[in-house]
This record gives C-alpha cells, structure tokens and sequence, in this order.
C-alpha cells in the first residue's frame, strides 16, 4: 500500500514542481522585455531611441546628436554607419551622408559570414600568386572585389542587439511569432499598418505614407531558422 506524502513535504513538492516549469510538463513563457540601455519604439511616422525623435532623411550629424558617435563608416553599396555596442547600422547613399535605413541586428547570419570570410581568404592567395600581372584587368578587378568583402565584413556590428523593442506600443525581439505581429499590435492601433509575406519567406514587411515620405518596415529572419530574426529595419523609400 503506497503511502501519502507527509504533510512537512508538500511545500517542497509544490517548489521542486514550479522550478520544473510546471507539474504538466508546459513551460514557463518567457517575458519579452525592452532594452533598458537602447529603446528604440516604432509607431507609424514617428521613431524614436530613448524618447528623442529619430528622422529618416535627416544627416547622419542629427542621428549621431541622439544615438552618440557611430564606431566607423564602411562604403558597400551604401555608406554604413555602425554601432558595434549596440548591434545597429545607418545606410545612406555614398557620398549623401543623409540617412535612409536604420537596422538592428538580432541575430547574425553565421553561414552567410563564414562564407564571405572564406572567400576573401581565398581572393588574398590568389592575388599573391607571382605569375599575375599587378596591371592586369584580373588583377585590379580581384582588388576592388576584396576591399568590397572587407567592407561587407567591417559593415556588420560587433555586438548584436540585445532584449527588445517596440512597434505599435508591442514589444518584439529575436523570437519571432509571424502569426501575432498583426493580431498584437492591431488590438493597440487599429490603424496600423499590416504586415505580410514579401518576395522572399524570410522578409515579413509592411509600408506607411508619412509626411516626410514612403517608410519601409521590415522584418528579416535567419535563412537557417524562420522563428529567429536576423534584423529589424525600417527605411526610406527613395527614386
């Protein structure tokens, strides 16, 4: 015959049972919490980090007013500005310095990475091969194809963003729910603007008309896992 538990027991079954998430075996949903350090809030028109205002097509000596001094510019196809601490980067056309995209990255793109950084191993050797001719097409086209790797490399943050931020007054982060990003925030706002699928599965995106002009939100996830975003960014559409 089993016997019942003591009595001076059953409060330590109850604990060991709630640090074990649960007597049923459900786990405790984790909380989603903002960046205390760096709060950027999305709504509609208006951006902010830490309550100050942030506006697209505004020059990057604005930005750096409310975000602080950028860690160093990369030119890619687009003059990037990053925020290693922070895991953000700025985009604005060569040669503007006016912004036109603000992006934070959750999560890096491992593969992806691993693969440039191959390849630009691979270019360095190839270019001390000594039966190249330094004036050679080959030769100066293998030159401009690794300063572009290096600065794709030097574009990417050191640091990812860490915790959350908010759109529509919801908070997101690197777990990413594509079913309740418009149920969530459309309980707040009934207004705002809804995502949906873009030409790729990993890009969830929407649009919105400000007075400032056409603004770009768009979520991006890993190409390896679709419930993990790689970044968030929002930009300005331009000609």
């Amino acid at each position: 015959m089993n016997k019942l538990p003591n009595k001076s027991a059953i409060p330590w079954l109850v604990s060991l049972c709630i640090s074990l998430s649960g007597c049923y075996g459900e786990p405790q949903s984790s909380e989603k919490r903002l960046n205390s350090n760096h709060q950027f809030t999305f709504n509609g028109c208006d951006i902010r980090y830490n309550g100050k205002p942030l506006i697209l097509g505004d020059p990057i000596d604005d930005w750096v007013t409310v975000l602080g001094p950028y860690d160093r510019m990369s030119s890619t196809a687009n003059d990037v500005y990053v925020y290693d601490d922070m895991g953000v980067t700025l985009y604005a056309h060569p040669n503007t310095s006016v912004i036109i995209s603000l992006t934070l990255i959750l999560n890096e793109e491992k593969e992806m990475m691993q693969w440039t950084r191959d390849r630009l191993v691979a270019k360095k050797r190839d270019r001390e091969r000594s039966d190249l001719d330094p004036n050679s097409t080959y030769f100066k086209g293998l030159d401009f194809s690794i300063e572009f790797d290096e600065n794709v490399l030097a574009s990417k943050p050191k640091q990812t963003f860490k915790q959350g931020f908010t759109i529509d007054d919801v908070i997101f982060d690197e777990n990413f729910e594509r079913n309740r990003v418009n149920p969530d925030r459309l309980k707040k706002h009934s207004d705002a603007p809804r995502f949906g699928r873009s030409y790729l599965p990993t890009i969830f995106s929407a649009g919105k008309s400000c007075d400032y002009g056409e603004l770009l939100y768009q979520f991006r996830t890993l190409s390896t896992d679709l419930k993990k975003l790689h970044r968030f960014s929002v930009s300005k559409k331009t000609l």
